[in-house]
């Protein structure tokens, strides 16, 4: 039996990605394993009680100002001192200095802050973000007991970058069994709550200039002949994307949005299109595939490894090949059918349940 520590500040602060994967793979994790012993470390109080609740499982709030000053004097000093055996941190990050007996695994999802080629953010918030997501990386990575990863484009550019051994790699992909589709809103309550048109294709993304979600909102104010609903802005009032487009007829942006009408958006879509430049792993893509909305994706960086054949790929730099891809599916109804059946078969590929029991495999192989 071990004591073992996660941080699950990212599942705390308006959990997406990151913290969607430190959710759900704890969720399943207690349900079968009994014997080792979990603090779960955060700096709130867990007023959504997101996590288990049995026994072995502990939540502990830390007095903290801030991730930088919680996560790198206040929680390897917690570590310390409940003498935990391993310290698992899910979220990119994890601290510089921790103590010699502790085993530190870390669930490294990408490493995009690195990437020359991605434009710096011109949110400061993000900027300052990017600093010390590269600083951890740098100083910690090469020290990794483990390193769990989301997709093997990760686990591969990860090894380029650090010229490290294969062998501290685990692949541990995102599932989707917290995406729960029986909830959807109306869509007639959607088009009179978010003014959506009646036909129109849906993205989901943010304005980190990775997600490149800017080329797809050129593609549309240039081709009026279809619309396009936009959500996963937070703040939209202050948005530079928003404020660029928002006049626009047939580009329509729905705010921060509650899952069952995010449910209701993708089921009513003439299809998803995800134009991304780099991900570690891409949920979005199991969301669409979960609410039997066809694919449009860019063919970068992991996104043809996770969407398989469920997808119609494009160059994301080019607006051109955006186009085409809308224009075909646009008149081919057969591959939109066929791609929702694809999309349906390559959801059995990922699973919370499977995560999690690789994960504590592996905490259980501490001694190897």
């Amino acid at each position: 039996m071990y004591r073992i520590g996660i941080d699950v500040y990212s599942a705390l602060h308006n959990p997406r990605g990151m913290g969607i994967y430190a959710i759900n793979f704890i969720k399943e994790l207690a349900k079968y394993d009994k014997e080792n012993e979990y603090i779960l470390y955060g700096d709130v109080v867990d007023e959504n009680n997101i996590f288990p609740k049995q026994s072995n499982f502990v939540y502990k709030k830390l007095n903290a100002k801030g991730l930088f000053h919680y996560e790198q004097f206040i929680l390897p000093k917690e570590c310390e001192k409940d003498k935990i055996n391993i310290l698992h941190s899910p979220a990119n990050t994890s601290p510089i200095f921790l103590d010699k007996n502790i085993k530190r695994f870390i669930t490294q999802h990408d490493i995009i802050f690195l990437k020359k080629e991605i434009p710096l953010p011109n949110n400061k918030k993000q900027l300052l973000g990017r600093i010390y997501y590269t600083l951890c990386a740098i100083l910690n990575i090469p020290r990794a007991d483990k390193i769990f990863t989301v997709s093997e484009f990760s686990k591969r550019d990860i090894i380029k970058t650090f010229h490290i051994n294969s062998d501290k790699f685990v692949l541990t992909p995102n599932g989707h069994e917290h995406f729960d589709i029986s909830n959807a809103t109306d869509f007639n309550i959607l088009k009179g709550k978010y003014n959506i048109p009646d036909s129109y294709y849906f993205t989901l993304g943010g304005e980190a200039p990775s997600k490149n979600t800017e080329m797809l909102l050129k593609v549309f104010s240039k081709d009026n002949s279809n619309s396009l609903v936009v959500a996963g802005i937070k703040q939209l009032e202050k948005s530079l994307l928003y404020n660029k487009y928002k006049d626009f007829m047939n580009i329509k942006f729905v705010p921060y949005i509650e899952q069952a009408d995010l449910v209701g958006i993708y089921k009513n879509a003439k299809a998803f299109i995800f134009p991304s430049i780099y991900e570690g792993f891409g949920i979005p893509l199991l969301e669409a595939m979960k609410c039997n909305c066809p694919i449009l994706c860019s063919n970068a960086t992991c996104l043809p490894e996770i969407a398989g054949d469920a997808a119609l790929y494009f160059d994301p730099t080019d607006m051109s090949s955006i186009l085409d891809r809308i224009n075909y599916i646009e008149n081919n109804n057969f591959i939109k059918k066929e791609l929702i059946q694809k999309g349906i078969k390559s959801l059995n590929k990922f699973s919370w349940i499977r995560t999690a029991n690789i994960i504590c495999e592996v905490y259980n192989r501490n001694d190897s």
